[in-house]
């Protein structure tokens, strides 16, 4: 508990002028603090925030443009969030039937594949596969949805799209033109007005 002097002797006028020191006083009272954004610390931190996000936002842009420009005509805008792809081994000659986990049907006839050569692939096969089922999924996948129809631009509206890739020892494999690969994928959406497009990635079309 504190004690209080209530019955204080009077201060002397030596006591009062021995503690006067009003050059102290008025100096500390316009002693105002810096505000902290005029503080070289601030200062140096601002620019170091305006120097990273500059770089990050010129690495983005370089990415998307060189990928346009001839690597890839698709550009995932996240990386992170992009779909991935799932692997399933298929032996050439035999074919098979690829069950996906969203329960989309892949039916690959035998002797489907061809090299780069034109030669018959046999043994086995590494296809790759995933799907986009919505909207959110077109968007991070970068995949381009516009299309020209008599000088006028459109937007595509989609039930559902997939990439497939097939690969042996690496090196990408090609359906033979006399047969023909089934995707059989459930929809969300209602209607039967959708047509069946292909994305050309390197005629960008």
């Amino acid at each position: 508990m504190k004690k209080i002097n209530i019955n204080r002797e009077p201060i002397t006028t030596e006591e009062i002028n021995k503690n006067k020191n009003f050059k102290n006083v008025i100096g500390n009272a316009y002693k105002i603090p810096k505000p902290m954004y005029k503080t070289p610390k601030f200062f140096g931190a601002m620019v170091l925030i305006v120097v990273v996000t500059t770089v990050i936002v010129l690495e983005y842009f370089n990415k998307k443009e060189s990928k346009i420009e001839g690597v890839s005509y698709v550009c995932p805008p996240i990386k992170e969030l992009d779909k991935k792809l799932d692997t399933y081994k298929v032996d050439a000659e035999h074919g098979d039937t690829i069950k996906h986990a969203t329960g989309t049907k892949i039916i690959i006839p035998a002797e489907a594949f061809v090299d780069e050569n034109g030669n018959a692939v046999k043994g086995q096969v590494d296809i790759e596969y995933r799907e986009f089922n919505n909207q959110v999924d077109i968007f991070f996948s970068g995949i381009p949805m516009g299309y020209d129809s008599g000088a006028t631009k459109y937007q595509f509206q989609s039930a559902g799209m997939c990439d497939i890739k097939g690969f042996q020892n690496n090196k990408p494999v090609f359906i033979k033109d006399s047969k023909a690969l089934t995707v059989n994928m459930p929809t969300q959406y209602d209607g039967a007005g959708y047509n069946m497009y292909y994305l050309d990635t390197i005629k960008k079309n």
